[in-house]
């Protein structure tokens, strides 16, 4: 797994594809940084398995992959629109991410068997409207989602509900903030 990517040489490029590696895009953090924009699309046509990351807070103080994945596509369609779809965008962001864990059998996608790591989005926002068909709708997640979720499941475990999280979770904050603080 290599993560950033920004400054790749064709042999670098050759040695990737070859390797079946996974690259880490991070836009956000490179963006904040000045470090470069990744060649996602080119890296895409040679069948490089590309996950979306956000980076840390130090480098990238949003750490909303909804926002990611809007960054991303923007951010590769300067050239045409053609470069990356919403569905690349959008597996970048789940099945790559597990690819790239070596979990895509277990986690990443909504099926038999896999871990039921879900969230629900209430489609009825004004943000998410309108919808039109299955594309529209991976269209609206890409550009449109803010990212507040009602409801989060992990290994089919409720852990927020209606986007207050369950009681037995409340705490879970305040840890973040202390293990934060010791890094």
């Amino acid at each position: 797994m290599a993560a950033h990517c920004v400054h790749l040489e064709e042999e670098d490029r050759e040695v990737l594809a070859e390797k079946d590696a996974s690259i880490v895009h991070n836009p956000s953090a490179n963006l904040k940084l000045g470090s470069g924009i990744a060649d996602i699309p080119d890296l895409i046509d040679r069948d490089i398995n590309i996950a979306l990351g956000t980076d840390g807070v130090a480098s990238n103080n949003n750490l909303n992959l909804f926002d990611e994945m809007k960054l991303a596509s923007i951010l590769h369609k300067r050239k045409s629109p053609e470069d990356i779809s919403e569905q690349e965008i959008l597996d970048m962001a789940t099945i790559n991410g597990a690819k790239a864990l070596g979990l895509e059998e277990e986690i990443g996608s909504i099926e038999i068997d896999k871990k039921a790591d879900l969230i629900t989005i209430d489609l009825h926002r004004p943000e998410m409207r309108p919808i039109h068909g299955k594309r529209g709708l991976i269209s609206n997640l890409v550009y449109s989602f803010s990212g507040n979720v009602d409801d989060l499941l992990v290994d089919g475990e409720v852990l927020m509900r209606d986007g207050v999280l369950m009681e037995k979770n409340q705490g879970l904050m305040s840890e973040i903030d202390r293990v934060s603080e010791k890094i």
